[in-house]
This record gives C-alpha cells, sequence and structure tokens, in this order.
C-alpha cells in the first residue's frame, strides 16, 4: 500500500531542528536544514500529495551548510518537484525574503514545475489607516 503525506518544509522557533510529526498522520513536518532530508526522500523515492515550503531568507544547516534563497531555493524547488506524487494536490511557497518580487518566484516556480502558477504578495492592514503594508510574498501550484 502506497501512502502520499503532504511535506510542510520551513522554520520554527519551536522546533529549530529535525522532523517534527503532528497528530495527523499524514502530514510531517520537517524545520531546519532540510536540503539534505529532501534529497534524502527523493533517492528512497518518496512521494508526497502537497508541499508547503516556508523557507528563510538565510541560514545555516548543522555542519555550516550555507542557505541563501536566492541560490539555494532553486536546487530545493527542482529536488520537491521530484517528490511530487503523480497526483498531486498542491505546492505552496512563502517567503519573507522581500528582495525578491512575486513576479521572481511565480517565475522560479513555473519553469520549474512547467505549469500555471499563482502568485502575489502577502499585506498586513496598518491598524487606524487605510493602507496595506506587506509583509511576504507566495506563489502556489494547485494541480
Amino acid at each position: 500500500m502506497v501512502v502520499n503525506y503532504r511535506l510542510f518544509v520551513g522554520q520554527s522557533l519551536l522546533a529549530p531542528s529535525g522532523v517534527k510529526k503532528e497528530s495527523d498522520p499524514g502530514c510531517l513536518n520537517l524545520f531546519g536544514y532540510t536540503g539534505k532530508f529532501v534529497a534524502r526522500e527523493a533517492r528512497r523515492n518518496r512521494k508526497y500529495d502537497g508541499i508547503i515550503l516556508d523557507p528563510p531568507k538565510f541560514g545555516r544547516g548543522p555542519n555550516g551548510e550555507l542557505w541563501k534563497i536566492e541560490e539555494s531555493l532553486p536546487k530545493l524547488l527542482q529536488s520537491c518537484k521530484n517528490l511530487l506524487s503523480d497526483s498531486p494536490k498542491f505546492i505552496a511557497l512563502t517567503t519573507y525574503a522581500l528582495r525578491l518580487s512575486s513576479t521572481s518566484l511565480g517565475n522560479l516556480m513555473q519553469e520549474i514545475f512547467k505549469t500555471t502558477v499563482t502568485s502575489g504578495e502577502l499585506t498586513v492592514k496598518e491598524k487606524n489607516r487605510d493602507r496595506m503594508l506587506p509583509s511576504a510574498i507566495y506563489s502556489r501550484i494547485a494541480f
């Protein structure tokens, strides 16, 4: 029997590194340095129906591996593409690296996944004012 999972790759103050399984047995949350984990899952031919990514703009792995979103994200997305099941549901990516634009993020996702991508900006309404403040950008694919 093949069980497909949802994979969350991100950062958390509560779980600085390693794999954390929540109560949902079909959801695997991975926090901290993820490059080796994702590559290992691809080698093991593990498949996921959905992937949510929330990578930091900069970080270091346990062995000094360097993560710079502009340089490292394309490789991570390519590895994640190899993890998608034959009938994936979604892939979603948010980032707070506002030096990137939602257009460039969407273009990267479209180049790698070869499908329609929705991208945009996440904003917060300023209290007592009628203006929106930028907080993050996102790209998503619904298959």
